[in-house]
C-alpha cells in the first residue's frame, strides 16, 4: 500500500478526515509495537520488510503538524504520523540490536543510520518532529551508536536554529525520566544546560526538569556551589522565581529518598538561596519561595543561628490563606532540641497575622513541648494571642499550666 503512487497523490474529498495519514501513522504504530517488547514481537523475518516500509513512510509522509501555538509539543509529536514514524524507526532499531551478533559500536543497521544522518540537514528535515523524537531516545541512541552522537552532537540538537534547539531539547527533558552521567556531561560542556536556564520553554514542565537535572547533578557532585560557573551557582544566580520555586519543590519531594551525603547539601544549598531571597523579599513572588523554604527546616537536624534567622524571614510571609502542616511538622521536629528558636519562629507567624488551626493536636503537642521545655513566656504568649483572635485550640493546655504554676509557686510558699 505505502509503495503506490496512487496512494501518495490521490487526495482525500472528505475533509478534515486524512485517511492516508491515519493509514500511515497505525502503520507505524503496527512496527513501534511489534518491536518493542520481545515477548511479542512480530517473527524476525519480517524486519526487513519492516525497514523498507519505514524508509517509505519517512520519505514521503509530510508533517502533519502546522501552527502548534499553545499545544504540549511533545504530546503533538506523539500523535503525529511522522513521530510515530520516527519512534517506530528507533524502537525498530532496537529490536535489531537486541537479537544481532553485530559490532557493539554500531548496533543499528546502515540504512537506518544513513536515513537519519541524511535528516540531521534540517533543509533536508524541516519538521520539529524527528528534532523531539531524537531528544527523546537520546540515550538510546546512544546504545545503538556512541559514536555516532557524540560527532553529530551539535546536529542532533540543531546548534543556531533556535526552533528546532528546543524542540529537541525539550524532548531531551520531557522523557529524560532518569539523569545519565554521561549523557549530563555532554549536555553541560556543549553549553546547553546553560542555554536552557536563560530559555523560555512553551512547556513549563520542560523548564522544571531543566532544573531538576541540575540540582541531580548538585545532589551527586556534579555541581559546586564554591564554583561560580557550575550550574546550580548559574540557575540561583539567575533569580527566576520560578527556577527558585522549582529548586525548592524538588528537594521537598525528594526528602524520602535522601541520603546523609545528600542531607549534608541542604544547609548550603539553603544559604546560597537566601542570599538571593533576602535582596529580593519586597516582591511577592519572591516572597512565595521564601515561605515554601520553610518546609526546608524538617530535612536537617537541628536549628543554628543562622536557620533560625532564614526560618524567621521565611515565617514573615506566612500567606494569609495557610492551611499547611508542613511548617508546623518542621518546627516540631526541632521543639526538644531547640524550643528557644521554634517558639520564637512560631511568634513571628502569629505576628503576621495568621493562625494556623490545621491539625489541632500537632499545634497542642509543640506548645505543649514548649512548656516543658521551660519555654513559658514564649508559649504563654502564643497561647493568649491565639485566644485574642477568638481560636480555643489551645485555651485547656493555656489552663492546664497555668494550674501546675499555681500549685508549684503554692508549694513554694509552703
Amino acid at each position: 500500500i505505502v509503495d503506490s503512487y496512487t496512494f501518495w497523490q490521490e487526495e482525500s474529498t472528505d475533509q478534515p478526515y486524512d485517511y492516508r495519514n491515519w493509514i500511515v501513522s497505525t502503520t507505524a504504530e503496527l512496527i513501534e509495537e511489534g518491536t518493542r517488547d520481545d515477548k511479542h514481537a512480530f517473527d524476525s523475518a519480517h524486519l526487513p520488510k519492516a525497514e523498507r516500509t519505514l524508509l517509505i513512510l519517512a520519505n514521503r509522509a509530510q508533517s502533519d503538524l502546522l501552527d502548534l501555538g499553545e499545544l504540549d509539543l511533545t504530546t503533538a509529536v506523539l500523535n503525529s504520523a511522522k513521530g510515530k514514524i520516527f519512534t517506530a524507526m528507533v524502537t525498530y532499531s532496537l529490536r535489531v540490536a537486541r537479537i544481532s551478533e553485530g559490532p557493539k559500536e554500531m548496533r543499528w543497521t546502515a540504512a537506518i543510520r544513513k536515513d537519519f544522518s541524511k535528516r540531521l540537514d534540517r533543509q533536508v528535515e524541516s519538521s520539529v518532529e524527528f528534532s523531539v523524537i531524537l531528544g527523546e531516545f537520546l540515550q538510546n541512541l546512544l546504545y545503538l551508536d556512541e559514536g555516532w552522537v557524540k560527532d553529530n552532537f551539535e546536529r542532533i540538537f540543531a546548534v543556531g536554529d533556535e526552533k528546532h534547539w528546543k524542540a529537541a531539547f525539550t524532548g531531551y527533558l520531557t522523557y529524560a525520566s532518569n539523569v545519565h552521567k554521561n549523557i549530563y556531561f555532554l549536555m553541560r560542556d556543549n553549553g546547553f544546560y546553560t542555554k536552557a536556564i536563560q530559555t523560555q520553554f512553551s512547556q513549563r514542565e520542560s523548564a522544571g526538569r531543566c532544573v531538576q537535572h541540575i540540582c541531580i547533578g548538585y545532589l551527586q557532585g556534579w555541581e559546586a556551589l564554591d564554583e561560580p560557573t557550575s550550574l546550580i551557582c548559574q540557575l540561583i544566580n539567575n533569580k527566576d522565581a520560578s527556577q527558585l520555586s522549582e529548586i525548592v519543590e524538588f528537594f521537598w519531594r525528594m526528602r524520602e529518598r535522601f541520603t546523609d551525603e545528600m542531607k549534608e547539601k541542604v544547609k548550603p544549598l539553603w544559604e546560597a538561596l537566601f542570599k538571593v531571597l533576602d535582596v529580593e523579599k519586597e516582591s511577592e513572588e519572591y516572597q512565595k519561595v521564601l515561605y515554601s523554604l520553610s518546609r526546608w527546616l524538617l530535612l536537617i537536624d537541628g536549628i543554628d543561628e543562622d536557620v533560625f534567622e532564614w526560618m524567621k524571614l521565611s515565617a514573615r510571609f506566612t500567606p494569609q490563606d495557610f492551611q499547611s502542616n508542613d511548617m508546623i511538622e518542621s518546627l516540631s521536629k526541632h521543639a526538644e532540641t531547640n524550643p528557644d528558636y521554634v517558639a520564637q519562629i512560631y511568634l513571628e507567624v502569629l505576628n503576621n497575622g495568621v493562625y494556623p488551626t490545621f491539625h489541632e493536636e500537632v499545634i497542642q503537642t509543640l506548645v505543649r513541648v514548649l512548656y516543658e521545655k521551660g519555654q513559658e513566656q514564649y508559649a504563654d504568649r502564643i497561647c493568649n494571642m491565639y485566644l485574642g483572635q477568638g481560636f480555643t485550640l489551645l485555651r485547656d493546655l493555656h489552663e492546664e499550666f497555668r494550674r501546675n504554676e499555681s500549685k508549684a509557686t503554692s508549694g513554694n510558699a509552703i
